[in-house]
């Protein structure tokens, strides 16, 4: 499972602990650096990555907010597109 934020995400990264990601965003990734706990795993010029514990989820997810990504049914895009076809001939 991936959570995903704008600017990175937080993924599994083995027994234990997880991985947040962050990509750009410079203030988040300073906020981010900031929490205790997270060891800096990965540091480019505009990407860093660091490995917590699961127990310090909740910390993390405080700073960099994740979202639900929208997945819609077959049946909702079928609707969708039949709104979008009778509304472009309308």
């Amino acid at each position: 499972m991936i959570l995903e934020f704008r600017g990175g995400n937080i993924c599994p990264q083995g027994s234990g602990l997880l991985a947040v990601e962050v990509e750009g965003r410079r203030f988040l990734r300073k906020a981010v650096s900031k929490i205790p706990g997270l060891t800096l795993h990965q540091d480019g010029d505009d990407f860093q990555s660091w490995t917590f514990p699961v127990k310090k989820l909740n910390a993390v997810v405080a700073v960099v907010q994740p979202y639900r990504v929208r997945k819609l049914t077959e049946k909702q895009k079928a609707d969708c597109t039949s709104r979008l076809v009778r509304r472009q001939s309308a």
